[in-house]
């Protein structure tokens, strides 16, 4: 098994929802439940779209 796509995948996912909660927090007066849904929705579909790319 080739871990290196699953590690790439784990590092995109990990920087896009740290920094995209960051920026929400800091950017909205939303609720910081809201804030950490959206957060790890958007690190999902950007590992998604990498995934994707590589197939």
């Amino acid at each position: 098994m080739n871990t290196k796509p699953v590690i790439f995948g784990l590092i995109i996912f990990s920087i896009t929802t740290i920094t995209s909660f960051l920026i929400l927090d800091l950017l909205t007066d939303m609720n910081d439940g809201m804030v950490v849904i959206i957060a790890i929705a958007l690190g999902f579909f950007l590992e998604y779209l990498y995934r994707k790319r590589k197939a």
